[in-house]
């Protein structure tokens, strides 16, 4: 029995001291600018660089990157495929972005 009392204490103490840990700073909002395509471009490259090799993009396509980022597909084959598929060759610019 005075366990559960303990637990109930618990139980009904530490969500209170939860609220007390809120924020009270002021965050500014944050500016994005879709039309900024050095910045998109930029951010590409931060991406497949930093995070593909854990975090795929399920659905998006190298190919993809042409049309919505200005480059061509030149570049993308240069800078930004580094991965292969099954057979060893080097991944062609309309496949998915997916991680080794």
């Amino acid at each position: 029995m005075n366990k559960f009392i303990i637990f109930l204490f618990f139980l009904f103490t530490f969500p209170q001291f939860s609220f007390g840990a809120s924020s009270s700073i002021d965050l500014r909002q944050v500016q994005i600018d879709l039309s900024n395509t050095s910045s998109l471009q930029r951010g590409a490259k931060i991406y497949v660089n930093n995070c593909l090799g854990c975090h795929t993009l399920k659905y998006q396509r190298y190919v993809k990157l042409v049309d919505h980022l200005g480059l061509d597909k030149s570049t993308i084959e240069q800078n930004l495929i580094f991965t292969t598929d099954q057979n060893g060759e080097k991944t062609k610019i309309g496949s998915l972005m997916i991680n080794a």
